[in-house]
């Protein structure tokens, strides 16, 4: 069966070259591997919901297994829909799959055997790439012999020690540790690759992916970008979160490949991924506007404020919102004052469509990539068809999206995969139910244990998967309460909320 998935040529896409070529929707089957049935139904459906590309859980050699009768009974069927095996931890299984897959993602630290130190001097850095490099060569020769393309993917939640180290859990760490697996696979002459920087913090993604561009420009040297806010959640927020993360880039003309990672039934992330692409316009990006682009520090701790970020303007008195227009003026809806409009500098969207889903995306990737280039002081969003109740929510919940200005409980949670042994989607929805009087706090629900820890480091509660049925709970980025039972993990997360004297 011939690799179709896509050589270098066909993925640049629309990367700073204002390129006429697709940008692609991804999805990740949620099913057990080991479950062939299940899983070839599900990318059935994927399918037939407008999916680009297919991604699959790849975890053990028995799973390779599954993936080669996978994808065995799609061609047998006349699907050949390009298929990537999901790899983490282990480079034996990489190297099985990529006989057989279409590309395969790897996490830069699976290849990294660096000891866990108090210091890393450069000597450490410089011994650790060419360990990289001769941990990584078999990898690299059965996807040369076979044409199989390779993911770099790099997680804000599972950055190396040693990267950690010089450059913290920040965006600019990512960009290191992307840059150090692009340099051993061009020294090896291997070019089929695909870089991939996410994070669930949307401004940490937004300035990575950025970061990498410019490097890539001062490099010469392009390569396709996969866009993804990870562990983005469900509902609305999660939408908001993946239009004002991808969406904003998407408008800047970078971005070959998307995935909006939603905690629900895998074929709902394809729709939202379409409307995405409709309200972008991938116009490319020059060298002069990039370098202009705006990014404020994002420090990571566990206090989320309600006061930072642009001010909130409604058309009518809200206490919810700064100030209400009134004629020209604004005035204050806490101190009575009034200034002149003219005074601030204020994003204001004004749109008429009627779809309320068509309207927060249009105004969340419009705000997005608004404030990547000239950070506004206020936002206000006009709407004949919605109130000004619900035009100020929106307006909180796009600023709370994009990491500005907190005005409710902040929830992260990944969307779920193969590796994940309970019912995150309930789960999540259970915890909500729970949690969501405790403004202020960030809660993170992960599926398992291979990102969990790392990218919920700045949340103050943690319910990551921790065996088949089993949780474990977090404070703090530190796990306290171990491998409880399923069902009784939720009222045990709201206990230790309320023993922690939380309002």
């Amino acid at each position: 069966m011939e690799k179709r998935f896509y050589s270098n040529k066909i993925q640049i896409g629309n990367l700073l070259m204002g390129g006429d070529l697709p940008v692609l929707v991804q999805s990740m089957t949620n099913t057990p591997t080991a479950d062939v049935e299940a899983t070839v139904v599900q990318i059935k459906q994927l399918i037939l919901a407008g999916c680009d590309i297919v991604r699959v859980t790849v975890s053990t050699l028995k799973e390779v297994e599954s993936f080669g009768i996978i994808r065995k009974q799609l061609h047998d069927q006349n699907i050949d829909v390009p298929l990537v095996a999901d790899v983490h931890y282990s480079p034996k299984v990489a190297e099985m799959v990529a006989v057989i897959a279409d590309k395969v993602r790897i996490n830069p630290g699976n290849y990294v055997t660096d000891k866990i130190k108090e210091r890393y001097s450069e000597q450490d850095f410089i011994a650790s790439r060419l360990q990289i490099a001769k941990n990584i060569q078999p990898l690299v020769e059965v996807c040369k012999k076979h044409k199989t393309s390779i993911r770099i993917g790099v997680n804000l939640g599972s950055l190396s020690k040693r990267i950690l180290y010089r450059y913290g859990n920040t965006a600019k760490g990512m960009v290191e540790s992307a840059l150090e697996f692009m340099g051993v696979l061009l020294d090896t002459g291997f070019h089929q690759f695909t870089l991939s920087l996410k994070a669930s913090n949307v401004r940490i993604m937004q300035e990575a992916n950025v970061m990498l561009v410019k490097e890539m420009i001062k490099k010469n040297i392009y390569f396709p970008l996969h866009l993804g806010v990870t562990e983005a959640g469900s509902g609305m927020d999660a939408r908001i979160k993946s239009a004002a993360g991808i969406g904003a880039l998407l408008q800047l003309g970078i971005g070959n490949t998307i995935r909006v990672s939603l905690t629900e039934n895998p074929e709902a992330e394809i729709p939202v991924a379409k409307k995405l692409l409709k309200f972008v316009n991938n116009k490319g990006v020059s060298i002069s506007e990039i370098d202009t682009l705006h990014f404020h520090a994002v420090p990571i701790d566990q206090k989320l404020s309600n006061q930072s970020g642009p001010l909130v303007i409604a058309s009518q008195a809200d206490s919810r919102a700064d100030y209400s227009t009134q004629n020209g003026k604004l005035v204050s809806t806490k101190e009575n004052n009034v200034i002149n409009s003219k005074d601030l500098n204020i994003f204001t969207f004004e749109n008429d469509e009627a779809d309320f889903e068509n309207f927060i995306f249009n105004a969340t990737t419009s705000f997005a990539a608004a404030f990547l280039k000239h950070p506004p002081q206020a936002f206000y969003l006009k709407n004949r068809y919605f109130n000004s109740s619900i035009l100020t929510k929106c307006t909180l919940d796009i600023l709370q999206g994009l990491g500005l200005r907190y005005s409710k409980t902040e929830y992260i949670a990944c969307p779920s995969c193969g590796r994940t042994r309970f019912d995150i989607m309930e789960k999540l929805k259970q915890v909500k139910e729970k949690t969501s009087s405790f403004k202020g706090l960030k809660i993170a629900v992960m599926g398992c244990v291979v990102n969990g820890p790392g990218e919920m480091a700045d949340a103050n509660y943690g319910f990551v998967g921790s065996g088949k049925g089993k949780i474990t709970l977090y404070r703090a980025g530190k796990a306290v309460i171990k491998q409880i039972p399923e069902a009784e993990a939720v009222e045990a997360l709201l206990e230790l909320i309320k023993s922690d004297n939380q309002p």
